[in-house]
């Protein structure tokens, strides 16, 4: 066993006796609140997480910004099947607009007409596939966010096509999910621990997208550097304990998001487990992270009758509706 590993290990002990001594306080205070309140500690990796507020700034893409004409002149330039009828396909832009205020007009005109005709459909299909195209991937956030690349129409809305896994838990499985993966890094067979030490915290980063729910993939947080980590500096100024932060890969750049100083400490201590070459945060394939979170599910039995269980639904934030899940009929 590696000496990093240890040290791995060492920080997920911390955290865990942190946790215990907390228990014994809220038990004797508020016992009914201490099980939802020690599942946040967990979904946030935070021994003193006590109902705080997720930061909601968005950030700013420079792509949105541009001019869209061009854009809309390149993709008349394709001469493709769907732009054969000028009159029914989309609009082209005025002059000032840019891509982000071009989009989402083409939006407001779909709810306010209710629906959208075959052929306008498919050449808006087309003309942001093109922007998929052109516009560098982590720039592609604002499109997303209005006309996704999986998207239907549905009762005059634009709405985005997702997979049963995306849809999330509760709390409580969320938490007995991490604490399995855990006591398998602690305590499982010696060549499986770091294995189940990393999908531990593969697992915290997609829980740290899903508190600001931007567009982002898991092959982009997977690859996230280790540079990405920036560990807490001590404030003798300010009493809050300070915070370290994680710079999220998105589809809209990356983005900084505080997180505990615990996390930032494990996430560290994991990035020097990765070959140096790689210069990541998660040194494993994503493969062997899904078998190894996947063995974690199977030893939770509540979990079983809530469907397919995977990092993606990590990458939404779990709910408080104990033991359902907000889903299309289970598979």
């Amino acid at each position: 066993m590696s000496n990093q590993l240890e040290e791995v290990k060492k920080i997920l002990v911390w955290f865990q006796e942190q946790l215990k001594k907390k228990e014994r306080i809220w038990k004797q205070s508020a016992p009914d609140a201490w099980s939802c309140e020690e599942a946040y500690c967990w979904i946030y990796a935070d021994s003193n997480y006590a109902f705080s507020q997720c930061d909601r700034s968005t950030p700013i893409i420079e792509a949105a910004k541009q001019l869209a004409r061009p854009y809309y002149d390149k993709w008349l330039d394709l001469e493709r099947d769907c732009q054969s009828i000028h009159g029914y396909i989309i609009p082209p832009p005025a002059s000032e607009d840019t891509l982000q205020s071009y989009l989402e007009q083409l939006s407001v005109e779909i709810r306010a007409e209710g629906r959208c005709k075959t052929i306008r459909w498919k050449s808006l299909r087309s003309f942001t596939f093109l922007l998929h195209e052109k516009l560098p991937k982590g720039q592609l956030g604002f499109i997303e966010v209005i006309f996704p690349e999986r998207m239907e129409i549905f009762d005059g809305k634009v709405i985005r096509i997702v997979d049963k896994t995306v849809y999330p838990v509760d709390i409580i499985i969320a938490c007995k999910i991490l604490q399995k993966l855990a006591h398998m890094a602690l305590e499982g067979r010696a060549n499986a621990q770091q294995s189940a030490a990393t999908t531990l915290g593969l697992a915290w980063m997609c829980l740290c997208s899903s508190r600001k729910r931007l567009p982002t993939e898991l092959i982009l947080i997977h690859g996230a550097t280790a540079s990405s980590v920036r560990l807490p500096v001590p404030d003798t100024k300010n009493e809050e304990e300070p915070k370290g932060s994680l710079a999220l890969p998105t589809l809209c750049g990356p983005f900084a998001i505080p997180i505990s100083k615990e996390l930032a400490n494990y996430l560290v201590a994991l990035s020097l487990l990765s070959p140096p070459s790689m210069g990541t945060i998660i040194g494993s394939p994503l493969g062997s992270l899904h078998r190894t979170f996947q063995r974690a599910v199977d030893q939770v039995p509540e979990a079983a009758q809530l469907g397919k269980i995977t990092f993606l639904t990590f990458m939404s934030h779990p709910h408080e509706a104990f033991g359902h899940r907000y889903t299309p009929k289970m598979a």
